[in-house]
């Protein structure tokens, strides 16, 4: 029997945890420290990237969620654009205290699958 995808887009994008090691009980996805340190002249918010050369430049998500929303749906379409820079930061979704548990835990998976 093949498997199909979901007929219903759960906004987690199981493919992109394929050979990822996961942490604890809810098995969020890590990340691990990288190999070299780099520090970047400057971090580019994700909407003025193509204002930016970028290998110089960190690419940052640190913007409101629907400015990136995009990338969290169709991460794969973004891989050549993201290479222009030295340096990407992980996807930042918002983490409000005042959500519920669900919410907040599902923000951070996708936070942690999307870097890993």
């Amino acid at each position: 029997m093949s498997k199909q995808k979901a007929i219903i887009d759960d906004g987690c994008n199981p493919k992109l945890v394929v050979g990822a090691e996961f942490d604890g009980d809810l098995e969020i996805p890590k990340i691990y420290a990288p190999s070299k340190i780099w520090i970047p002249e400057g971090i580019t918010p994700f909407t003025q990237r193509n204002k930016i050369s970028g290998k110089k430049e960190a690419l940052g998500f640190y913007e409101k969620d629907p400015e990136f929303a995009e990338v969290l749906r169709n991460p794969d379409r973004y891989l050549e654009d993201f290479a222009r820079f030295g340096a990407v930061i992980s996807i930042d979704c918002s983490l409000y205290r005042d959500a519920p548990l669900a919410v907040q835990v599902t923000n951070l998976y996708r936070n942690r699958a999307l870097g890993s």
